[in-house]
């Protein structure tokens, strides 16, 4: 389980995604923290100047998606931090992709309300008391 002073960070551009993501954490009654990038780009100079998160959880964009997994897995010293793909896209080559980068885990996003609920709880309940990070 993540202490208060850890925290997941979490690339995501759309509000309603975030929204949920953190509501859902809230209802579930996890105590840590969840940070927000809305860029790829901005994670490189986020991760030098911040914290390390435990847990990176990438919206996965097809244009700079790959670019921004690619620089974070070959960074020295970021390249350890676990990093949770989600993405509308999947295809097998989009998937197979994302781990020959380096993704730990890949999660096609839900398209329902009850579905993301579910993969949320799923997710962190793996991630914060199965896992170890």
């Amino acid at each position: 389980m993540l202490s208060k002073e850890q925290y997941v960070l979490m690339l995501e551009d759309d509000a309603d995604d975030r929204y949920i993501t953190e509501t859902t954490i809230k209802e579930l009654g996890y105590d840590f923290s969840i940070r927000f990038l809305t860029y790829g780009r901005e994670l490189m100079s986020y991760l030098t100047q911040a914290e390390e998160p435990s847990l990176i959880l990438l919206d996965y964009n097809p244009v700079t998606g790959a670019d921004t997994l690619r620089q974070l897995k070959t960074h020295p010293d970021f390249n350890h931090i676990p990093v949770v793909v989600l993405s509308e896209l999947v295809s097998p080559n989009h998937v197979r992709q994302c781990y020959q980068l380096g993704a730990n885990s890949f999660i096609m996003k839900p398209h329902s309300a009850d579905l993301t609920r579910n993969k949320i709880e799923t997710f962190f309940k793996y991630w914060f008391e199965v896992a170890e990070i």
